[in-house]
């Protein structure tokens, strides 16, 4: 007589199990998980995306003035690490990228708001020669 597959895997578990309770271990059982769970929150801040991009900037160069100090009026520079000077550089590039995009962003939202002035005309174009009297 020939043994289905499930009954097959549940002799093997149980001759598995039993070489390990042998041993003094015991193993884990399988437990559902509940999943993951997103979340997406609405931005409710009221600012735009440049004001946030550039908010993030000010946020990092707080950072690094941190480390370097506030600017000197006579120009000299705090002496720190090699690996402070590498966050320093970080840091600095990241506050570059995030203006960059920021000028990008303000550019996209001019663009955007010159089409929406350029859509709210009526442009009355007749596929005929004639006049509408008004």
């Amino acid at each position: 007589m020939l043994a289905t597959p499930l009954v097959q895997q549940t002799a093997a578990k149980a001759a598995a199990d039993a070489k390990v309770a042998e041993r003094g271990y015991t193993n884990p059982e399988a437990v559902e998980s509940q999943g993951i769970s997103i979340k997406i929150k609405k931005d409710t801040s009221g600012l735009s995306k440049e004001q946030k991009l550039l908010a993030e900037a000010k946020a990092i160069k707080a950072k690094r003035e941190l480390i370097t100090g506030p600017p000197s009026i006579t120009g000299e520079k705090v002496k720190i690490s090699k690996s402070q000077s590498a966050l320093v550089n970080q840091y600095t590039t990241m506050e570059k990228k995030l203006k960059g995009q920021a000028r990008a962003a303000r550019e996209e939202q001019a663009e955007l708001d010159a089409k929406a002035a350029d859509d709210s005309k009526p442009s009355i174009d007749l596929p005929f020669v004639g006049k509408i009297g008004f």
